[in-house]
């Protein structure tokens, strides 16, 4: 880890000049990235500097100890193994590139994916632990997956209709205004048919009271 560091610093001192800069970009930058592209998945806010420093930092030392100690050998073996030391030579060329930036927006990503996705907080249901969940509230779990389905809307002032959830429809990821737009609305008659009314609606926050969903397939029973 300190080789990497150092290597690092030589070559970047002909750039910049300032080896504490240097130090500053090693030790959080990688952890900025990480923390802001996960919040591409899920919902958390993102501190600004120096609030955040800590957060960062921290998450730049795991990554660099993960990355040092267990990936960065394990990639060396393999790339040895298989005989591609072409690769080798631009991970050594390119490593300031591929380790402060590039790994830690694909470490972001994955992030992100596992926590949209809820396996940590599984694992550790299943272990009888109790984690706060990654999604704050349930209107972001509902809608964090792009399912098509129908919705039966009921609003505060007792107004029922259906909607369908589609790829033209628009829900707010924001806790603070939970707003949505549905593309295509249907009136639903006492035999409990549902005729599309060929237009939109957009239901701003506070408005919905309640909300069932229909998976598309039960199209023909909803109108049967």
């Amino acid at each position: 880890m300190e080789t990497i560091f150092n290597e690092l610093m030589d070559k970047w001192k002909n750039i910049v000049p300032n080896s504490t800069l240097i130090l500053f970009i090693l030790s959080v930058v990688p952890g900025v990235i990480v923390v802001f592209v996960r919040s591409q998945f899920v919902k958390g806010n993102i501190l600004p500097y120096p609030a955040g420093f800590l957060s960062y930092l921290t998450v730049s030392t795991i990554y660099w100890i993960v990355l040092l100690l267990l990936i960065f050998p394990m990639g060396i073996l393999i790339l040895e193994y298989t005989g591609t030391q072409y690769f080798l030579i631009l991970l050594y060329d390119f490593k300031e590139f591929i380790f402060v930036i590039f790994v830690p927006v694909i470490v972001g990503v994955i992030a992100g994916w596992v926590a949209k996705k809820g396996y940590v907080h599984k694992i550790l249901g299943f272990m009888y632990l109790n984690p706060i969940h990654p999604t704050p509230t349930a209107w972001e779990w509902l809608f964090s997956d792009s399912v098509e389905q129908y919705l039966l809307i009921t609003l505060k002032n007792g107004v029922q209709f259906g909607g369908e959830l589609d790829s033209d429809c628009f829900v707010s990821s924001d806790v603070g205004n939970q707003d949505i737009y549905i593309s295509e609305t249907y009136e639903i008659d006492y035999k409990n048919n549902w005729n599309p009314k060929g237009r939109g609606v957009y239901l701003s926050n506070g408005e919905v009271s309640s909300i069932e969903f229909f998976p598309i397939k039960k199209e023909e029973e909803k109108n049967g």
